[in-house]
């Protein structure tokens, strides 16, 4: 489910969390592939409520700014 809300895996998760008492992050975000994602499942919704649903996440998704891309 969370490949289909824009989400990608996490190849190799960070196991020492554990050891921290912090929960593994085993997905992360990726806005680019969120929106499309919000915008198939708003093409699929039956009722209104679901449309002004997924209008409101596309919105909130649309007006994040861009990713920063880490220095080299």
């Amino acid at each position: 489910m969370l490949e289909q809300r824009g989400f990608a895996e996490i190849e190799s998760p960070d196991m020492t969390a554990l050891g921290r008492g912090e929960p593994i992050s085993t997905h992360t975000a990726r806005l680019p592939a969120g929106i499309i994602a919000y915008e198939a499942l708003r093409s699929t919704a039956s009722a209104p409520a679901e449309t002004a649903r997924y209008d409101e996440i596309l919105e909130a998704l649309r007006s994040q700014p861009p990713p920063r891309v880490p220095p080299k």
